[in-house]
């Protein structure tokens, strides 16, 4: 190869971007992923390795995002400790449920300051896009206010005349010069045990909004079907040129 034709390549190669996919299998314990997204969070601050989506499945676990109010439970602490994990985080959003049948999607990800707003829409747009794929007619509420006076966000259907909420997102960022990198994600309910929201106000609703593709379809659903859907929604959606998987 020519240097005139090394160098092109060189160029191009820096012009696309990279996302690699982490497809992790079995039930993860929370505490775990949330270092390993750490890790990876300062591996790609220094540029050591490209945006990165892991795919995943958790124990149960209750998390509490920096916009958790007061009113995050029905029970007590205790008696919630009893049925999973409880676990205050760093992400935006609030209270929410993490378990089996749930995909859980995390974005590491390097983006410029300006482009925050819409990385967030991109990040509903992949769980609205995800769902239609399964032949659910999702839709956004961002337009709208919650209790709080807060954008409403995720995935939404109408189902039986009622608003349900089948995906929710929170991310956590960390702004260095001109960039702001990202973790946490999105969590989309596909065969999640929907009991397990009824002890909290999930998302700050004080009215049971949850539901699940499995509960609206009436069918059960495979989970790297939905998987393989996310891959390429995140592709399309935030313009990713090439696709690297690991296990």
């Amino acid at each position: 190869m020519k240097i005139s034709e090394r160098y092109a390549k060189y160029v191009e190669d820096l012009n696309m971007k990279k996302l690699t996919i982490i497809l992790l299998e079995g039930y993860q314990d929370y505490k775990e992923i949330l270092e390993k997204q750490k890790e990876l969070l300062e591996k790609r601050i220094k540029n050591e390795i490209t945006d990165t989506l892991i795919l995943l499945e958790h124990n149960h676990v209750y998390t509490l995002g920096l916009n958790t109010k007061e009113k995050t439970s029905k029970i007590t602490r205790e008696e919630l400790e009893k049925k999973a994990l409880v676990y205050p985080i760093e992400r935006g959003g609030k209270m929410t449920y993490h378990g089996p049948g749930q995909i859980v999607g995390y974005l590491i990800a390097k983006i410029k300051k300006e482009d925050l707003a819409k990385f967030v829409d991109n990040l509903e747009n992949v769980t609205i896009k995800t769902l239609r794929n399964l032949g659910i007619n999702a839709y956004s509420r961002k337009s709208e206010k919650d209790s709080y006076n807060q954008n409403i966000r995720g995935a939404w259907f109408k189902h039986n005349n009622k608003k349900l909420k089948l995906a929710a997102q929170g991310i956590e960022t960390k702004v260095l010069s001109n960039y702001i990198y990202t973790m946490h994600g999105f969590a989309i309910n596909i065969g999640t045990d929907l009991s397990f929201f009824e002890h909290i106000y999930p998302c700050g609703f004080e009215e049971q909004v949850m539901g699940s593709a499995e509960m609206v379809l009436n069918k059960k659903i495979d989970l790297n079907e939905v998987k393989s859907y996310i891959e390429k929604n995140v592709k399309d959606i935030f313009n990713y040129n090439i696709l690297l998987k690991t296990a």
